[in-house]
């Protein structure tokens, strides 16, 4: 069973834009009121939420991998960005035993402020991850 949906009414706007087709034959009509349908030779036919192509498809598989690779790497971000913190402290501490004797701010926030502020960084990503694997697994 096909419908067939007839627009009426609609003078200027491409046959194209309105039937979401880049490739259309005219089957029946005139230059004034005409029919179209999408051409079979020319891959996809069954319309928006149809079939999808081989690249489409690939694209599909593609994306969730992407996403999982970008969570990596922003977890790769934070270790380094921690490690960097804990060098710096260190160092700082190595030549200066009390850095409140310069008028320096202590370099440690309280420790509600750091787990308060760590907490976006490093579920954020896990987050993602779990997402863009569910996607992954649902696209196979």
């Amino acid at each position: 069973m096909a419908t067939e949906l007839r627009v009426h009414g609609v003078s200027g706007s491409p046959v194209e834009s309105l039937l979401d087709r880049p490739l259309l034959g005219q089957v029946a009509g005139d230059a004034d009121a005409g029919f179209f349908r999408p051409l079979p030779a020319y891959g996809n036919t069954a319309g928006p939420g149809g079939a999808m192509t081989g690249r489409q498809a690939m694209l599909c598989r593609l994306i969730p991998l992407i996403g999982v690779a970008t969570t990596g790497l922003i977890y790769t971000g934070l270790i380094a960005s921690a490690r960097a913190t804990a060098w710096l402290r260190g160092t700082l501490r190595a030549r200066i035993a009390d850095e409140t004797q310069l008028g320096l701010p202590p370099v440690q926030a309280p420790d509600a402020i750091v787990v308060l502020g760590q907490v976006a960084p490093r579920v954020l990503p896990l987050v993602f991850l779990i997402v863009w694997l569910a996607l992954l697994i649902a696209g196979r």
